[in-house]
């Protein structure tokens, strides 16, 4: 293996072999859209986030969902196949069944958030496409019966929600395809957020991405699914990346302003505010949590074989 490509905390290794390559993870943590937190790379969260893509890659095996995923025994990587991403060259030579990413992130929300409450009082999201579990209201955290997908550009600056034309213009998808891409979304989050729920993890909302599969010309999930993807909250308190945020919304106000302005008038990365290091104890609090998911997750893997 020897070249890379390295994301906001994944890190992909090309092989020898046409159309496949390793998933490994960087041990950091990105917020706010600004990349990795300064001097907070940690092995005990690499390890973690390996082992919340392992249990949830088999998860979704077991209920069919098809992914990217070859092999998930080796420990310190997951090989997956090779995804065309957009037309950039790939790690290792394409294969004949090489996916083909589309463009979109998928945003599945299974209980009602804060933000998305907001935006649903605002009239931003249709309140007839919001389908309620029986005995709940419109309130934060109700939860959803059926999970609301919506989608944002992969490729564009700020991940801006977007329509279903726009969906379909971004991802190069047609009427049928982007109500299939629904269906596949809404499944996913029913079987995570089921999952979860027995570690007592209320699934707020996360996002997936997809590819097509050139053989079947279905999605399959590719990437990863771990905290970093999800909204959690256990016994009332946040898991993810959320306490972060909040972290540098509450302590740095400041600091979160600026970095929105200089997103806004465009400057380039170094001239965006540097950002506050974190204090040890909230980087202990955050790996703590990633550690006691991906045991919960491991351990609720196991039950379900019982």
């Amino acid at each position: 293996m020897q070249q890379i490509r390295k994301g906001s905390s994944k890190v992909v290794f090309g092989t020898n072999v046409a159309g496949k390559c390793v998933i490994d993870d960087s041990g950091e943590t990105s917020v706010l859209n600004y990349g990795p937190i300064p001097g907070f790379q940690s092995g005990r969260i690499r390890q973690a986030r390996l082992s919340q893509m392992r249990s949830m890659f088999t998860l979704l095996h077991r209920h069919g969902i098809p992914t990217h995923v070859i092999s998930l025994d080796d420990k310190a990587g997951i090989r997956v196949r090779e995804v065309q991403v957009r037309d950039l060259p790939l790690l290792s030579s394409p294969a004949d069944d090489t996916p083909r990413q589309v463009g979109l992130e998928a945003l599945i929300r299974t209980r009602i958030s804060k933000k998305f409450l907001g935006r649903i009082e605002r009239g931003e999201v249709d309140r007839s496409q919001i389908i309620l579990a029986e005995g709940e209201e419109l309130d934060l955290n109700a939860r959803l019966a059926v999970p609301f997908v919506e989608f944002s550009a992969k490729w564009i600056e700020g991940d801006p929600y977007l329509s279903d034309e726009q969906a379909m213009v971004i991802g190069e998808l047609g009427p049928t395809e982007l109500h299939e891409l629904k269906y596949f979304g809404a499944k996913v989050g029913q079987i995570v957020s089921e999952f979860l729920l027995r570690s007592d993890y209320l699934l707020v909302d996360f996002k997936i991405e997809v590819a097509v599969d050139p053989k079947t010309a279905s999605f399959i999930m590719i990437d990863a699914l771990t905290l970093d993807e999800m909204g959690l909250i256990w016994h009332g308190e946040e898991y993810g990346k959320n306490p972060l945020r909040s972290h540098y919304e509450n302590h740095h106000p400041g600091f979160v302003a600026a970095f929105k302005a200089a997103l806004e008038a465009g400057l380039p990365k170094e001239e965006w505010p540097e950002m506050p290091p974190l204090p040890g104890e909230v980087m202990q609090g955050h790996e703590n949590r990633y550690i006691w998911a991906a045991q919960d997750f491991e351990r609720h893997l196991v039950v379900m074989d019982d």
